[in-house]
């Protein structure tokens, strides 16, 4: 009986000890150094959207583990970043140092993995603005496909320093730990064109067609199928001329169609058609000017056969404005 209550003993000392985040060496190894990390307890953006750089932001909430309950351990954090645009960065510079002082409480914390609460934290904001300043650069510098690259540096108060470079795979990856230092945001150009508007197209002949257009998005994104309908309740169909074929050759002429793959391209707020594909007729189409105001976009438009051409005034009707479009 007494080796069953050893043997019990034991095992709930080991499970106990496999359940703390962290565990003081045990004597004689009491001089033993231990590593101090910042867990990422939430991540609360996960990219930059490029139509919104100026409200867009790095957001995370870390904590400090380490040995008691990594209490009196950061003496301070810098928060770095650098522009990624394919193998291509910038250099990193210093957004900003966060004393260790500013890491406490955080009372939203739910990190199921690690159950202990004690850990000091920290909500850490770096708005786009700010990273871009840094850099010494604007957003006319950011395109579709960057990244924001965001790295934290730990310096402890008795003179070490914690980041990714020499931090274990472990830690930097292993989902307990959860501490990569690093945070890689993509800037991503969401298009959001889908919908049906209110159409008036005044083509080439000075004749205006009225109706309803419909943006389809298509199978790839950005792209879009094009359908317009006379009147209210017609049935839609594929009109890659935005009404201005049926207002010069009349309302019963057959609109150019998307059957050979043609359709609408936008792409980080810049709109053409995919021009190598034509309609079933084998013209091509081209956008000459984009115009946004407010819930209105004005598109003129031509096609390779002249004299066809027109321009479409689109109205939203769902409350919106369109994205800052361009040609």
């Amino acid at each position: 009986m007494n080796k069953l209550k050893l043997i019990l003993g034991t095992f709930i000392m080991l499970w106990m000890a496999a359940c703390t985040d962290f565990v003081e060496p045990a004597i004689p190894y009491s001089n033993f150094d231990t590593g101090v990390y910042l867990r990422t307890i939430a991540n609360k953006a996960a990219n930059v959207n490029f139509f919104n750089m100026d409200n867009a932001k790095f957001h995370v909430v870390v904590e400090v583990v380490g040995e008691n309950d990594g209490k009196g351990l950061a003496k301070e954090v810098d928060v770095l970043v650098k522009r990624r645009r394919g193998q291509s960065t910038t250099n990193e510079v210093k957004v900003r140092t966060i004393p260790g002082s500013e890491f406490g409480p955080y009372p939203e914390r739910n990190f199921p993995n690690a159950p202990n609460r004690n850990f000091p934290a920290k909500e850490i904001i770096v708005t786009i603005p700010e990273a871009l300043a840094a850099m010494g650069m604007t957003k006319a510098d950011i395109t579709g496909g960057d990244f924001f690259e965001f790295r934290l540096v730990l310096y402890t108060n008795d003179g070490r320093r914690f980041s990714n470079d020499n931090s274990s795979s472990d830690i930097l990856s292993g989902a307990f730990y959860n501490s990569p230092f690093f945070y890689r945001l993509p800037v991503v150009c969401p298009s959001e064109l889908a919908g049906e508007y209110n159409l008036s197209t005044t083509g080439w002949c000075a004749e205006k067609f009225e109706g309803k257009v419909k943006f389809i998005a298509g199978a790839t994104t950005g792209t879009y199928i094009i359908q317009t309908t006379v009147g209210e309740g017609g049935a839609f169909v594929d009109d890659y001329s935005f009404g201005f074929y049926r207002a010069c050759y009349g309302p019963t002429t057959a609109p150019p169609g998307g059957a050979n793959g043609l359709r609408l391209v936008e792409a980080c707020g810049k709109t053409s058609f995919n021009s190598s594909t034509s309609s079933p007729w084998g013209d091509n189409f081209f956008i000459r000017d984009v115009r946004v105001n407010g819930a209105v976009l004005e598109l003129d438009i031509e096609s390779s056969y002249p004299p066809e051409a027109g321009k479409a005034v689109i109205t939203r009707t769902d409350g919106k404005n369109w994205p800052p479009l361009t040609k």
